[in-house]
Order: structure tokens, then sequence, then C-alpha cells
């Protein structure tokens, strides 16, 4: 089984060095209080500016209604795992997968089974806003590979299956190759679309994250 708390790398972008995380395999008390007093104040206040200024929406962070104090897993929950990343002392991205909600779609791989991203967020001083370049880089791609540990450890083979927000859809295919097997009609009012890995997509996306 994949030891946890483990040590990562993030991505400074402005200083475009590499600097010390550590992801855990739980969403603590701590980590929801960081949510709430940093995270959620920081979320707001991008809204507030993207408001002002006559942004659209659909151009919001899409993930800015997502309570995360509501989302961690329940203690005795057997099926679900959350996850958190920190560096330097800063909550930097938060994931809750499940490993029995949902089957494979794809041809090759069909019915079998894979973890199921529920939920995958970067904390909202990195993500790329139209007034503000990310802070660090690699949030979102270190938790993808936890997320492929945890179906390597189950025996699943790396596969995972999740739901994007449309604003992530390109980083998806773009940056980690998963296939897009195209809007599901069946779940999210058929607004959202179906993304799956192969464990040889996975395979790739580890060789892409430093985890020493």
């Amino acid at each position: 089984m994949t030891a946890y708390p483990r040590r990562c790398y993030l991505m400074d972008v402005e200083a475009k060095e590499l600097v010390d995380a550590e992801i855990t395999d739980s969403i603590s008390s701590a980590d929801i209080d960081d949510w709430r007093t940093t995270w959620k104040p920081e979320v707001d206040r991008i809204v507030q500016a993207l408001k002002a200024k006559g942004v659209p929406q659909h151009q919001w962070p899409q993930s800015h209604h997502w309570d995360w104090a509501s989302k961690v897993p329940p203690p005795m929950a057997i099926f679900q795992q959350g996850y958190a990343i920190r560096s330097r002392r800063q909550l930097q991205g938060l994931m809750r997968v499940d490993s029995v909600s949902q089957r494979c779609r794809l041809t090759e791989q069909k019915g079998v089974e894979c973890v199921y991203i529920d939920y995958i967020e970067t904390a909202p001083w990195n993500q790329p806003m139209q007034f503000q370049s990310p802070k660090y880089a690699l949030v979102g791609s270190v938790l993808m590979a936890a997320a492929i540990h945890h179906s390597l450890d189950l025996g699943f083979r790396g596969r995972l299956g999740l739901h994007s927000l449309p604003q992530a859809d390109s980083w998806y295919v773009e940056r980690l190759g998963l296939k897009d097997l195209g809007l599901d009609t069946e779940r999210y009012h058929g607004r959202l679309k179906y993304f799956e890995a192969t464990p040889e997509i996975a395979a790739k996306i580890l060789n892409g994250v430093k985890i020493p």
C-alpha cells in the first residue's frame, strides 16, 4: 500500500523552481479550518471582483460554490478517500475519491473497476484567472497521481473515471491525456463530460509527477 503522508513537489511559478510539499490521504479538521479562513474568502473575493468587472457567470471559477466541509468522507467510510496537499504551511489542494460508484466505460476496459474522482480542486491562488497567474503548478497533477496510486493499491491498475467541470475539460485531455467520452446524458443534467484513464494513461501521468 502507498504510504502517507507522502513527500511531493510543486512548481513555484514565479520563481520557476520546485518546492517541497506533502500530500496526506485524509482531509483533517485543520485542513477544513484553513479552507474556511483562507481558501473560501479568497474564492469569494475573486467572484466579487469578476462580478464587478461584468464578467459573465459562466467564466467565474465553476467550483466556487463547493463546500469542502460537507465533502469530507465520514470517519467510517470504507469506499471513500480524501486527500490534501500542503506546501509552506498552506493548504494547496483537496480531492475526494470513491472506489465503488463507477465502472469503466471505455470499450477496452468496459465494466471493470476504477477509482472515481468525486471532487478535485486546487486553492484559488493556484488557479489561472483573468487578473492573476497561479502561484503553484502541479497541484492537480499530484492529486491525480494520488488517485492513481489508490487505484493501483486496490488492484485496479491505475484506472480512473471522473466528470469534469467545463473549465477543466482541456486540462484533462491536453495535459493529462485522459479519454474524453463526451457529455454524460444520464448525470448532472447532461452538462458535464465524462473522462477516463487506462493503465497506460495512468503510467504516463505518474511519470510526469515528481514524487520521491
